[in-house]
Protein backbone atom coordinates (compact mmCIF):
# COMPACT_ATOMS: atom_id res chain seq x y z
CA UNK A 1 0.00 0.00 0.00
CA UNK A 2 1.18 3.64 -1.04
CA UNK A 3 1.16 6.33 1.95
CA UNK A 4 -1.50 8.90 1.21
CA UNK A 5 1.29 11.73 1.67
CA UNK A 6 2.84 10.46 -1.98
CA UNK A 7 0.12 11.43 -3.89
CA UNK A 8 0.73 15.02 -2.68
CA UNK A 9 2.81 16.78 -4.93
CA UNK A 10 0.65 15.67 -7.96
CA UNK A 11 -2.65 17.35 -6.65
CA UNK A 12 -0.46 20.04 -6.09
CA UNK A 13 0.71 19.87 -9.79
CA UNK A 14 -2.67 19.65 -11.35
CA UNK A 15 -3.71 22.53 -8.97
CA UNK A 16 -1.46 24.49 -10.13
CA UNK A 17 -1.90 23.90 -13.89
CA UNK A 18 -5.35 24.38 -13.09
CA UNK A 19 -5.15 27.97 -11.87
CA UNK A 20 -2.64 28.88 -14.79
CA UNK A 21 -5.36 28.25 -16.92
CA UNK A 22 -8.00 30.33 -15.56
CA UNK A 23 -6.07 32.76 -14.67
CA UNK A 24 -5.73 33.37 -18.54
CA UNK A 25 -9.41 32.46 -19.65
CA UNK A 26 -11.58 34.79 -21.48
CA UNK A 27 -14.18 36.78 -20.11
CA UNK A 28 -14.45 39.50 -23.14
CA UNK A 29 -12.82 40.58 -25.66
CA UNK A 30 -13.87 43.60 -27.92
CA UNK A 31 -12.28 44.62 -31.22
CA UNK A 32 -12.98 48.24 -32.61
CA UNK A 33 -13.89 47.76 -36.37
CA UNK A 34 -12.01 50.68 -37.16
CA UNK A 35 -8.42 50.42 -38.18
CA UNK A 36 -5.19 52.92 -38.82
CA UNK A 37 -3.58 52.55 -41.53
CA UNK A 38 -0.20 55.09 -41.23
CA UNK A 39 2.40 52.80 -40.44
CA UNK A 40 3.53 55.38 -37.71
CA UNK A 41 0.59 54.23 -35.70
CA UNK A 42 1.63 50.53 -36.17
CA UNK A 43 4.85 51.59 -34.66
CA UNK A 44 2.91 53.30 -31.98
CA UNK A 45 1.07 50.51 -30.93
CA UNK A 46 3.76 47.91 -31.35
CA UNK A 47 5.74 50.38 -28.81
CA UNK A 48 2.90 50.82 -26.53
CA UNK A 49 2.48 46.70 -26.04
CA UNK A 50 6.23 46.54 -25.30
CA UNK A 51 5.80 49.38 -22.61
CA UNK A 52 2.65 47.83 -21.15
CA UNK A 53 4.03 44.23 -20.69
CA UNK A 54 7.53 45.22 -19.53
CA UNK A 55 5.83 47.23 -16.69
CA UNK A 56 3.64 44.49 -16.03
CA UNK A 57 6.63 42.52 -14.01
CA UNK A 58 6.84 45.61 -11.42
CA UNK A 59 3.57 46.96 -11.21
CA UNK A 60 -0.26 46.04 -11.42
CA UNK A 61 -1.45 49.12 -12.99
CA UNK A 62 0.27 51.71 -15.79
CA UNK A 63 -1.12 53.95 -18.49
CA UNK A 64 1.24 55.44 -20.89
CA UNK A 65 1.17 56.94 -24.32
CA UNK A 66 3.23 56.10 -27.10
CA UNK A 67 3.91 58.70 -30.36
CA UNK A 68 3.02 62.57 -30.65
CA UNK A 69 0.07 64.62 -31.25
CA UNK A 70 -2.28 63.34 -33.36
CA UNK A 71 -0.17 59.97 -34.23
CA UNK A 72 -0.61 59.40 -30.14
CA UNK A 73 -1.95 55.92 -29.03
CA UNK A 74 -2.47 55.11 -25.26
CA UNK A 75 -3.11 52.34 -23.94
CA UNK A 76 -3.65 50.74 -19.90
CA UNK A 77 -3.98 47.64 -17.81
CA UNK A 78 -4.82 46.91 -14.36
CA UNK A 79 -4.69 43.53 -12.83
CA UNK A 80 -5.89 42.84 -9.53
CA UNK A 81 -4.59 43.99 -6.40
CA UNK A 82 -4.12 40.60 -5.12
CA UNK A 83 -2.07 38.98 -8.12
CA UNK A 84 1.17 38.87 -8.15
CA UNK A 85 3.90 40.16 -10.30
CA UNK A 86 4.88 37.54 -12.15
CA UNK A 87 1.00 36.81 -12.63
CA UNK A 88 0.09 40.15 -13.55
CA UNK A 89 2.76 40.29 -16.25
CA UNK A 90 1.62 37.03 -17.18
CA UNK A 91 -1.46 38.37 -18.18
CA UNK A 92 -0.70 41.30 -20.03
CA UNK A 93 1.86 39.08 -21.74
CA UNK A 94 -1.72 36.58 -22.92
CA UNK A 95 -3.63 40.21 -23.40
CA UNK A 96 -1.03 42.08 -25.94
CA UNK A 97 -1.01 38.27 -27.62
CA UNK A 98 -4.69 37.79 -27.60
CA UNK A 99 -5.39 41.68 -28.86
CA UNK A 100 -3.17 40.65 -31.79
CA UNK A 101 -4.42 37.27 -32.86
CA UNK A 102 -8.43 37.64 -32.15
CA UNK A 103 -8.87 41.37 -33.65
CA UNK A 104 -8.13 42.65 -36.92
CA UNK A 105 -4.96 44.10 -38.18
CA UNK A 106 -3.82 48.10 -36.76
CA UNK A 107 -7.26 47.53 -34.96
CA UNK A 108 -8.28 51.15 -33.24
CA UNK A 109 -9.23 50.30 -29.76
CA UNK A 110 -9.51 46.96 -28.15
CA UNK A 111 -10.84 45.72 -24.45
CA UNK A 112 -9.90 42.25 -23.26
CA UNK A 113 -11.03 41.08 -19.83
CA UNK A 114 -9.55 38.16 -18.36
CA UNK A 115 -10.63 35.75 -15.56
CA UNK A 116 -7.73 35.53 -12.89
CA UNK A 117 -6.59 39.14 -14.24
Amino acid sequence: MVPSGSYIPLFLFFLSSSASTTLTGFVSIDCANQTFHDPLASENLNSLFKSLVSRSSTTNFYKTTSGENNQSISGFYQCHFDLSKINCSRCITELMHSIQKMCKTNTLAARVQLNGC
